[in-house]
């Protein structure tokens, strides 16, 4: 479901259930998604090739795992994380992936990830292509898509470069 912010940002709130994050879609003149927390059943009629840029407010595979949906977009997240997306080893360490059978004894993780909705990828935990180059975002940093600005506020806690994004226009 699309909810209107504005006449270029868009709420989409997913149907999808657990696993899977809401997300906005800003239609500017650079196209962002923030948040992409979706299969290709949850772009609600967007066109992933035309979107320029990805943010992720934070790591976790609930809120990453359709980077892989926008072949071109240029990848965006906190400095403090960036390395976990561009990394294989530190993704599966930092989602906790690697204690799966002490955290979750008897839970095979491939069924449980089926279950809520990840394919596993061909039975690795790799969501996305590590190698993609990923870009740093700090604390205050202004974000311009053209008419509509956000500002990065990084607010750790959930994860160590958690971030939320304020618009001041829209307030």
């Amino acid at each position: 479901m699309q909810t209107k912010i504005s006449d270029k940002i868009t709420l989409m709130l997913t149907e999808q259930g657990f696993t899977y994050s809401n997300w906005l879609y800003i239609d500017d003149d650079v196209r962002a998604v923030i948040e992409t927390g979706m299969d290709e059943n949850g772009l609600q009629g967007l066109y992933p090739e035309q979107i320029d840029l990805i943010i992720n407010s934070h790591h976790h595979l609930d809120h990453t795992r359709g980077n892989s949906l926008f072949p071109r977009a240029q990848v965006m997240i906190h400095e403090l994380e960036a390395e976990i997306l561009k990394s294989d080893d530190l993704f599966v360490h930092y989602n906790s992936l690697d204690m799966w059978d002490e955290l979750m004894p008897g839970c095979d993780v491939w069924e449980a990830f089926e279950e809520v909705g990840f394919n596993g990828y061909n039975r690795t935990y790799k969501p996305f292509d590590t190698s993609r180059k990923v870009s740093s975002l700090k604390d205050g940093q202004i974000l311009d898509f053209g008419s509509v600005k956000a500002e990065v506020l990084h607010l750790p806690g959930h994860s160590v470069g958690h971030c939320c994004f304020w618009f001041p226009q829209e307030e």
